[in-house]
């Protein structure tokens, strides 16, 4: 019974640490966005995304050997809780709750490591007391070093993804018309996002530069009013990805984007612009 109930935690666990770090992949998208246009300190950043990073490899690894019964467990595990106790510590001192939200994530996140540090206890113990015996086996070191090789190399190149796609957003050329090639999308999507044009092609998915759809130039000075109010609207929680802090200033943005992507529509075409926000799946615009 309790073999199964160690074996439910790591399982759990597993799935709980890929699922924070494909959140902490949409959050660094506006941390880099944000370092790349800020001459601050970028170095706050790069630690906190680095400690929850490893965090959540961690957290799933840990689960996987936990799953396994495996003796790496104990030291995966309690490496990991030093490393939550080190962010909230860290978050304490450079990432003070700005607000009542904020408060309450950041005491879901001690809560959470409260819950984990007793799972390790209760790890330790079951084995302390050879109610379960965890095992040296080579096929679960082999996985945990594989595992643990893929979770790394997909968060490089998640980073390098990042850093690309900020770059070449920070620096783009709004003039510049681009190869002869271009196609001018059928249906368009106004979605404004980290290192990214606030225009979308919806069939293809590809990013459009406002300026080579012959836009009037107000209605282009328009789109980036909206682009830049809705992305100083945004905050990133390293947990929960991107999020607006005011709720009535969203339905705001929400009312402008119906009005702009009406205004839109008078140049590309009638039903041929939809929008959604940048922090939800998406919806088209009315008839």
């Amino acid at each position: 019974m309790i073999e199964k109930l160690l074996r439910a935690i790591g399982v759990f666990y597993a799935f709980g640490g890929v699922l924070v770090l494909i959140r902490l992949g949409q959050a660094r998208m506006l941390d880099e966005f944000y370092t790349a246009l800020d001459s601050g300190s970028p170095v706050r950043h790069r630690v906190r995304a680095a400690l929850l990073t490893l965090g959540g490899a961690l957290t799933c690894v840990g689960g996987i050997a936990l799953a396994g019964l495996s003796a790496r467990t104990h030291w995966l595990m309690w490496t990991n809780v030093l490393v939550q106790l080190g962010w909230l510590a860290y978050a304490a001192l450079y990432f003070p709750p700005k607000d009542d939200e904020d408060r309450e994530g950041r005491g879901q996140s001690a809560n959470a490591a409260i819950v984990y540090v007793l799972a390790s206890g209760l790890v330790v113990w079951t084995d302390a007391t050879e109610r379960v015996t965890l095992s040296n086996s080579t096929r679960m070191d082999l996985m945990i070093a594989l595992l643990l090789t893929v979770l790394a190399i997909w968060q490089l190149w998640l980073i390098g993804r990042r850093r690309l796609t900020t770059s070449a957003s920070v620096t783009r050329p709004h003039g510049a018309t681009g190869p002869a090639t271009f196609t001018r999308p059928t249906h368009v999507e106004l979605r404004p996002y980290p290192g990214a044009w606030p225009l979308w092609d919806s069939d293809t998915g590809a990013n459009v530069d406002p300026d080579r759809l012959e836009l009037p130039q107000e209605l282009i000075a328009r789109v980036q009013e909206f682009e830049n109010a809705v992305l100083a609207a945004l905050e990133q929680d390293p947990e929960q990805g991107l999020s607006f802090r005011d709720a009535a200033r969203k339905r705001e943005l929400e009312r402008e984007a119906t009005a702009l992507a009406r205004e839109l529509e008078r140049h590309l075409g009638r039903d041929s612009v939809a929008w959604r926000m940048p922090d939800e799946l998406g919806q088209s615009l009315g008839p």
